[in-house]
């Protein structure tokens, strides 16, 4: 295995565990990223020779040091035969599956280029399987996801973060077309994620940066509380701090939990029918947030009534918000951001003789720490209905067949 950490930071502790931050203080596109991650001082000689044989006969990636309006970063320079824009998805997908990269990135890069696709397919209204590309696919963006991948699977696997994205403003040529700013795409990609707009008349986020960032980033906003090692810049272009990139790499110990922020909504209702709960309750977990549940209050005039309580992420809130305010008989709703401490999760499956359930693991400390875990009782629910036996007796299925699971080790 390959460490990107291999010319700038020892090896790290078992009690550490990597972070990488993005800060697109100036915009977010693959070639940027890209070069800031050779910047920060990953393998080049390894990435890059992995990015030039991706398509060797056609797309060429040398790297050149440079100083840009005060910083000093990484420039990439592509070198092309002729300018190459994929007509359809298949064909990227072929160059990756015949390419020597590892089976987890050829996985991931995939993904990618699927997530693109599937975006495109919705905001331009074609049919889900669609492949031909209406915004442009270069080959050079193939080669940075490509690379992009390949640095971050070698770090194994880091804790990803970045800071909010920076959205420029006019008009951009995609392939045949005139577009605003940002692409319809870019925006698609990046639905529920916190930007800030920008009136810079240019792109700074393209759909390739931004699908990157949806796919490996665990959240965005401030930097974590980390010890940095390593900082690298990737110029975007010359003569402009447009598209400049940085990003941090740094240590943080790991510890049996670690603590996120939330964003609590809170309103108190004494004139609802109580039925109506289940169904409000219904769609704020299907739009996703984190848990809602309701506490009795006495309310003025002795009435009693209910406090529902939505806890979400900060990108959820306007989401929660308008189910809230148009589902119930509430005027009005108290917003706040809290701290909580929550342990590492993660789900394993068992296969029982009734079929497969899912298993919710809690752990603490190294990955491999677990600390205790429970079957996913909706599943379990759902194999008693279709099976007719007792749901006690799929319980105990599965507890008998987790505790002889050596993922769960002896718990």
């Amino acid at each position: 295995m390959f460490s990107i950490y291999r010319n700038t930071v020892k090896k790290q502790g078992a009690s550490q565990m990597k972070i990488l931050f993005f800060d697109c203080f100036a915009g977010l596109s693959e070639a940027a990223l890209m070069a800031a991650l050779l910047d920060a001082g990953i393998d080049s000689l390894y990435v890059v020779g992995s990015m030039n044989s991706l398509m060797p006969e056609k797309v060429r990636i040398e790297t050149e040091k440079k100083h840009n309006l005060g910083l000093r970063g990484t420039l990439l320079k592509v070198i092309c035969k002729e300018a190459i824009n994929f007509k359809s998805l298949s064909e990227p997908e072929h160059i990756v599956l015949k390419s020597g990269l590892p089976d987890m990135v050829k996985t991931n890069v995939l993904k990618v280029l699927k997530k693109m696709k599937e975006a495109e397919n919705r905001v331009y209204g074609l049919p889900p399987g669609e492949r031909g590309f209406i915004e442009s696919f270069s080959a050079e963006s193939l080669v940075f996801v490509a690379g992009i991948t390949l640095a971050l699977h070698s770090m194994q696997t880091p804790e990803v973060y970045c800071s909010p994205l920076p959205l420029g403003s006019g008009m951009a040529i995609k392939g045949n077309n005139l577009l605003p700013v940002p692409t319809p795409l870019t925006a698609e990609l990046l639905l529920n994620v916190p930007v800030k707009l920008l009136n810079t008349g240019e792109e700074l986020v393209t759909p390739a940066g931004a699908a990157l960032a949806v796919a490996a980033v665990r959240g965005f906003g401030a930097a974590p509380e980390m010890k940095v090692k390593s900082a690298g810049y990737g110029i975007g272009a010359e003569g402009t701090v447009i598209g400049t990139l940085r990003v941090l790499l740094g240590e943080a110990e790991r510890s049996c939990a670690f603590m996120e922020s939330v964003t609590v909504i809170e309103t108190n209702i004494d004139d609802m029918n109580p039925q109506f709960y289940e169904h409000i309750f219904h769609l704020l977990l299907k739009a996703g947030v984190l848990d809602v549940f309701i506490t009795p209050v006495q309310m003025k005039k002795n009435r009693p009534g209910g406090l529902l309580t939505v806890l979400c992420r900060d990108e959820q809130l306007k989401t929660a918000a308008d189910i809230i305010l148009k589902e119930t008989t509430t005027l009005g709703i108290r917003v706040r951001e809290e701290k909580r401490v929550v342990l590492h999760r993660d789900f394993i499956t068992v296969d029982t003789v009734y079929g497969a359930v899912k298993i919710k693991v809690a752990r603490g400390g190294e990955p491999a720490a677990v600390l205790h875990w429970t079957p996913e009782y909706e599943d379990c629910k759902l194999l008693a209905e279709q099976s007719g036996a007792p749901l006690q007796k799929i319980y105990t299925e599965v507890y008998k067949l987790a505790s002889r699971d050596p993922r769960l080790g002896n718990l």
